[in-house]
C-alpha cells in the first residue's frame, strides 16, 4: 500500500515463475527452502540464548552453599555467552564476528536474493546448523 497526498493505492503483486530469466519453480522454492532453514535456526538460536540468560538469572539468584562452584558455574556460562554473542562491540565498527552474526548475516543475504545460494553455499547453512548442534549440547551439558 502506498500512501501520497492523503489518498492511499493498493495492488496485489504476484511472484512468478519466468523460466526465460532464470526464475523457475523449482528455484524459487530452493530459495524459500533455504530461507525457512536459516529462519528456524535464527528462532532456535534465540531460544538457546533465551535460556541462558533464564539460567544465569537463576543461578544469581540462588543462595549456594558451594559459592565457588557457583561463580565458576556462572564464569563458564558467561564465557559461553560471549562465544555465541557479540558482546564486547564497543561502536558500530568493531569487528567482533560471532555465531548469531554468521547466521544473521546469511539470513539476510538469502532473504534479500532473487536466487537461491549454489550447492557450496548452501554447505554453509549445513555447517551453521551443525555449529548449533554443538553449541547447544555442550550448553545443556553445562547446565547438568
Amino acid at each position: 500500500m502506498v500512501k501520497a497526498n492523503g489518498k492511499s493505492y493498493e495492488q496485489i503483486i504476484t511472484i512468478e515463475a519466468n523460466p526465460a530469466k532464470g526464475f523457475t519453480t523449482q528455484s524459487l522454492d530452493l530459495l524459500y527452502k533455504q530461507g525457512m532453514r536459516l529462519h528456524g535456526l535464527q528462532e532456535q538460536l534465540a531460544i538457546l540464548v533465551d535460556t541462558l540468560n533464564s539460567t544465569i538469572t537463576t543461578l544469581t539468584k540462588t543462595a549456594a552453599t558451594d559459592t565457588a562452584a557457583k561463580t565458576a558455574k556462572l564464569k563458564t556460562l558467561d564465557a559461553f555467552k560471549h562465544e555465541i554473542l557479540e558482546l564486547n562491540r564497543k561502536s558500530i565498527f568493531f569487528d567482533e564476528f560471532k555465531f548469531r552474526r554468521k547466521v544473521s548475516d546469511l539470513y539476510f543475504a538469502v532473504a534479500t536474493s532473487i536466487e537461491p545460494l549454489s550447492a557450496s553455499q548452501e554447505k554453509g547453512i549445513g555447517l551453521l546448523e551443525e555449529e548449533y548442534t554443538k553449541f547447544k549440547s555442550r550448553f545443556y551439558a553445562m547446565i547438568k
